[in-house]
């Protein structure tokens, strides 16, 4: 199939893996990135589109977007808070349940005919963590840019929680603040654990599973239900593939509690079981499926329009 893509282009980000994994498939993708300075104002997709078998739109924060296009269109929303990312759309996919109420609220009519499908978040490079043979030399890391105090939780609200439970654990971290993404990987490596603090609502933090795919032991924050649900869903059980905080303060005998190198392994086993191939070919069912039905259902009408046709010309006839 022939399919429009729509998402962040860097290729360490989600929407990356997606595109890889439709062509691992065989498919042929358009990758079209929002964020990009030449479609800074784009507004429709008709706009990039040209002739694709159908069009997969992947959440982002800088456009909505009119679905102006003849073929079905995909929308995948993985974040809680933010708002929908195009005006309409044919099938939904959401990365965890507890995104259904934002897609009930953006898209009420289509949910009504089609509930959205769930569809777990897309899986990770697991070479390119692959830390097996590297020594841990870090128990506890806590992976930031350099400038994690100085600018952005003073400019960004949203990493107040972040600020305040960092800075409560801060004695018992490796602080390691770095420049690129090549630096944040080398250090990840070589740490026992790491300490991940979502954002505002962003609970499903691509951190957790590159720590995994470095048998790296995720020392996940939980501040309430939702997060715990989300975590339970994703199958991270404290003690088992993960750590789970609570309290910023129990950091320490957290730490002393478990065997944090086995919780590491077992993470990696648990990232390796979400195959990004999986979860592509899965959008490539629905598709399929979804089309097939809306052949059948304009055959169907085709059908009806042309009894009705035919019963009034016999009554015309009659007549």
């Amino acid at each position: 199939m022939k399919i429009l893509f729509l998402g962040f282009s860097n290729p360490d980000h989600a929407s990356a893996f997606m595109v890889k994994g439709f062509r691992a498939l065989g498919h042929t993708v358009t990758h079209i990135d929002p964020y990009l300075p030449e479609y800074a104002e784009l507004t429709a997709l008709s706009e990039v589109y040209t002739d694709e078998d159908f069009v997969y739109v992947f959440h982002n924060n800088s456009h909505r977007l009119r679905a102006d296009v003849p073929v079905p269109v995909v929308y995948y929303h993985y974040e809680l808070l933010w708002r929908a990312s195009i005006d309409e759309c044919d099938l939904l996919i959401m990365s965890t349940p507890l995104v259904e109420n934002g897609l009930v609220y953006w898209f009420p009519e289509i949910f009504k005919r089609n509930p959205a499908k769930y569809i777990q978040y897309p899986g990770i490079d697991l070479e390119r963590f692959d830390a097996r043979g590297k020594k841990k030399y870090l128990e506890c890391s806590f992976m930031g840019h350099v400038e994690w105090k100085e600018k952005c939780w003073i400019e960004k609200d949203i990493y107040k929680t972040r600020k305040r439970v960092v800075e409560a654990c801060e004695k018992y971290l490796d602080l390691m603040p770095h420049n690129e993404y090549e630096e944040y990987i080398k250090n990840l490596k070589h740490s026992q654990a790491t300490l991940i603090v979502h954002g505002r609502q962003c609970y499903i933090s691509q951190r957790i599973f590159e720590a995994a795919a470095a048998s790296v032991c995720p020392i996940i924050y939980v501040d309430d239900e939702i997060g715990e649900k989300i975590y339970d869903d994703l199958k991270l059980f404290d003690g088992i593939n993960c750590i789970k905080l609570y309290d910023p303060h129990d950091l320490q005998s957290k730490l002393h509690t478990y065997n944090l190198l086995e919780l590491g392994r077992n993470a990696r086993k648990w990232v390796e079981t979400r195959d990004n191939i999986h979860n592509c070919q899965e959008v490539i069912n629905y598709v399929q499926k979804y089309q097939k039905y809306m052949e059948n259902h304009k055959k169907q009408c085709s059908l009806r329009a042309t009894r009705r046709i035919e019963r009034t010309l016999r009554i015309d006839v009659s007549d």
